[in-house]
């Protein structure tokens, strides 16, 4: 199964860079902009799951506490690695999001592109 890196990220621009920087890293990049489209994506079957999924919990369509919800009752995709990025810092969402299982957490407004692209890279790496 060919590695690559799912982005849920409705902030084109915030996706556009992590492309970029994913690039020139050689990682392949499935970017989807929306709750909705995620969704979709997730529950069908032809889809083969990811090797790190990149999730924003703010985004239009279906919220990413939703999306993490569906990964984690598919047998092939709850294993893998979540990282989260988002704005929402209140201790009750972080609270909810680590409960549902993520690899990490980063505040968006905090956290450097690159320290993102370098967590990511690892797990990216780190799998078979």
């Amino acid at each position: 199964m060919e590695k690559y890196i799912l982005i849920i990220e409705d902030d084109q621009s915030v996706q556009r860079a992590y492309q970029l920087k994913f690039a020139k890293q050689n990682a392949m990049v499935k970017p989807l902009i929306n709750g909705k489209e995620a969704l979709n994506y997730i529950k069908d079957p032809k889809s083969n799951p990811p090797t790190v999924i990149i999730l924003d919990l703010m985004l239009p369509g279906a919220s990413g506490f939703e999306i993490l919800s569906e990964i984690k009752k598919i047998e092939s995709w709850k294993s893998v690695p979540v990282i989260v990025i988002s704005n929402l810092s209140q201790m009750a969402d972080v609270d909810k999001i680590k409960a549902l299982g993520i690899a990490d957490f980063l505040i968006k407004a905090n956290a450097r592109i690159d320290t993102i692209i370098e967590k990511v890279i690892k797990y990216y790496n780190e799998a078979k």
